[in-house]
């Protein structure tokens, strides 16, 4: 049986089952949209969470016509600091509470409570890989903000 964070799957292999190419993942990763665990040797492996994360990300893209640009930027929308949750003092040194331009993961000036933390198995990234329901979260999210 292969658990969702055992990281068994190679870039060729996870290339193939999207019918892309090896450099398009690669893009994800440079782009800040996954981020694959390395090897010892430091090749990229991939979880079954990767898999359908990629999976959201190409649906982004073929379905919603979405380019990597706007992808980052709907993640950079999600409100970590809520998610997380920070407190007021430490939402005042973290660049995702004061700008939306990347998500959390890729930035960094974070908060204390994210500098000891491994991004990959942040709630933040592991909730981002439902990208599918991300339009509806923030949706969520804006409604919350307008009612206060």
């Amino acid at each position: 049986m292969i658990l969702p964070f055992e990281h068994n799957y190679t870039i060729g292999v996870v290339s193939q089952m999207f019918q892309v190419t090896p450099e398009t993942i690669r893009l994800y990763e440079k782009e800040g949209l996954i981020l694959p665990k390395r090897s010892e040797s430091g090749q990229r492996r991939y979880s079954e969470l990767d898999i359908a994360w990629i999976s959201c990300i190409r649906k982004l893209i073929t379905e919603d016509k979405l380019n990597l640009a706007g992808i980052r930027h709907l993640l950079a929308l999600i409100p970590c600091w809520e998610m997380k949750p920070c407190t007021e003092s430490e939402r005042t040194t973290c660049a995702a509470y004061q700008q939306n331009d990347q998500p959390c993961w890729n930035l960094k000036q974070i908060s204390t409570l994210c500098q000891e933390a491994e991004c990959y198995q942040c709630i933040v990234y592991r909730s981002a890989q439902r990208v599918g329901n991300i339009k509806d979260f923030i949706a969520l999210h804006i409604k919350n903000i307008s009612s206060k």
